[in-house]
């Protein structure tokens, strides 16, 4: 049996720091998902690359929930954990620019998160939706881009 898959996602087969150093150093735990998200997108198995991400944006949210100082259960729903989240960003301090700027960054992650939650979490953890290449592609962007922003804010 032999496999092939063309060099654009040969490089990203092999590379070990896909969403980049500081994200490694903070989500240690994500690591192994990120490199699995990106090997099942270069086997063409897109639903599955969906699924790794979002056991990486899991992390994330277990993450910021400790931030935020929101009590986190481990073997709690995302649901709830962001209920969680949502009443600790409500009690943050807004009295310095400082201040209102953290509340105003961690209202943002956590807002985004509820719609992570909504249009790709439950559709993937709950299997009702497929996923193209396109649209796998579009999800291995954006979480990237969103745990390098998260591992610069906590």
């Amino acid at each position: 049996m032999f496999f092939w898959i063309a060099p654009k996602q040969g490089a990203a087969y092999r590379d070990k720091e896909q969403f980049g150093e500081k994200v490694k150093l903070r989500f240690p735990k994500s690591t192994e998902d990120i490199d699995e998200a990106y090997k099942c997108f270069c086997f063409g198995r897109y639903t599955a690359s969906v699924f790794h991400l979002m056991r990486v944006m899991e992390i994330a949210v277990q993450g910021f929930g400790v931030s935020a100082g929101a009590t986190v259960p481990s073997d709690k729903p995302w649901g709830n954990i962001l209920q969680g989240i949502d009443a600790a960003v409500r009690m943050m301090p807004r009295g310095t620019p400082q201040e209102k700027k953290r509340h105003e960054d961690f209202s943002e992650v956590a807002a985004y998160l509820h719609h992570v939650k909504d249009a790709w979490r439950n559709t993937t953890m709950h299997p009702k939706n497929t996923y193209t290449e396109e649209e796998a592609e579009h999800l291995l962007s954006n979480v990237k881009t969103f745990m390098r922003g998260l591992a610069e804010l906590i």
